[in-house]
């Protein structure tokens, strides 16, 4: 039977460590673990959310225009949201510092969970083409951190991550940054991909 918690935590998503990635490819938002496992929920603020997805829109934006970040840049741009989709479930992969054979716990224990690093590749498939974006798994071990509890003594196990994605779709709008006239010109479309909620599954290895 799987059985759900919810931890209520606010969760950094900001990492600038660069660890090898994974890939995983995400095409619809059901879960592909079996029942015999053992979950909890971490949701992330609204807040939050917002400032990732700012986040990440400026960094595609300065992609697309070099020349934004200077003190005076040649455009001005401004995004308009078109709509958003929500992929639930999104299978992130094992969180690193694992053994490759599982934990086993010889009495009642658990994992120390940490956000960052560890990063796995996702494409996502919602309707705009393929979006690829990337997560962190994050790792078990050390002293502070999520305490997630194992509800299985002498049996392997390891900690899956998933999350619950939201994707958003924006028009980008530019003009001549003098430009007295206001005239807006469509630039191109962009996308965000913030996750929402963290699942962190206790999972029986097979």
């Amino acid at each position: 039977m799987k059985k759900t918690k919810v931890l209520s935590v606010i969760f950094t998503a900001l990492f600038l460590t660069v660890i090898p990635f994974s890939n995983v490819f995400a095409t619809s938002s059901e879960s592909n673990l079996e029942n015999d496992s053992h979950e909890y929920v971490i949701e992330i603020s609204d807040e939050e959310v917002k400032m990732l997805e700012e986040k990440q829109l400026q960094e595609k934006i300065n992609e697309l225009d070099p020349s934004n970040q200077l003190r005076t840049p040649t455009y001005e741009y401004k995004s308009v949201l078109q709509d958003s989709k929500e992929l639930l479930n999104v299978s992130i992969g094992w969180a690193g510092n694992q053994p490759s054979r599982g934990t086993v716990f010889s009495s009642s224990g658990g994992f120390i969970w940490n956000s960052g690093g560890y990063y796995s590749n996702v494409t996502l498939n919602i309707g705009y083409g393929p979006i690829s974006a990337s997560f962190p798994k994050g790792s078990v071990g050390g002293s502070t951190g999520t305490y997630i509890s194992s509800p299985w003594i002498n049996t392997p196990v390891k900690l899956h991550i998933a999350r619950d994605i939201k994707v958003s779709n924006y028009k980008v709008y530019g003009k001549y940054y003098m430009d007295p006239t206001n005239n807006w010109q469509y630039f191109k479309s962009e996308q965000t991909a913030v996750s929402f909620r963290n699942r962190l599954t206790v999972k029986k290895v097979q």
